[in-house]
């Protein structure tokens, strides 16, 4: 039987999961262009937090909104 604190996820992965992400490094985490990510945040289609001259992210509220984008395949007969 497994003790349930090595179940529990560590700091480093609560950060690594939930730590705002620059520009830089969610344009890395979608394959895209920082600018793709500029434009994205002009058009609204990603969320953000501006603090003073600062952008940051939070990728699973980046990975959710990127998510209303997806298209089904049409299955045939």
């Amino acid at each position: 039987m497994k003790d349930s604190a090595s179940l529990a996820p560590t700091n480093a992965d609560w950060l690594e999961k939930y730590a705002l992400k620059t520009t830089t490094q969610i344009a890395r985490i979608c394959n895209v262009s920082p600018r793709c990510i500029s434009n994205w945040m002009k058009t609204r289609r990603i969320p953000y937090r501006k603090i003073g001259a600062t952008v940051r992210f939070s990728v699973p509220e980046v990975m959710a909104a990127l998510s209303r984008f997806t298209i089904e395949p049409i299955t045939t007969r």
